[in-house]
């Protein structure tokens, strides 16, 4: 068993997919568009987040065991001095603005 290392492959995805889902879902519930007539759509609402806080968690747990070993960028090997971490906050910022303007703005 190798452990974290090199598992980048499988959190950067999860991570990225989970902070869009969390971001539209929660923006359409402030919208009032969310679908939540269920307590079973709340729930999801619910796990969504939770999961995308436990992914996330985890990453950021798993990096000094070397979780992002191997990681490239266009082919090249990437050094990580934080620029992952400072790109899932522009990430998660650019989707809540991009899912406010659809669902707020656009309505």
């Amino acid at each position: 068993m190798d452990g974290a290392s090199g598992k980048w492959t499988v959190l950067h995805p999860s991570a990225f997919a989970f902070i869009t889902a969390t971001v539209s879902t929660y923006i359409a519930l402030l919208a009032e568009t969310a679908r939540n007539a269920s307590d079973t759509n709340q729930m999801d609402a619910l796990i969504g987040g939770a999961v995308m806080l436990l992914v996330l968690i985890s990453y950021f747990r798993l990096k000094g065991e070397g979780m992002e070993d191997g990681m490239t960028f266009m082919g090249e090997p990437l050094e990580d001095n934080g620029q992952f971490a400072n790109g899932l906050l522009l990430f998660a910022f650019i989707m809540g603005a991009l899912f406010t303007i659809n669902h707020v703005l656009l309505g």
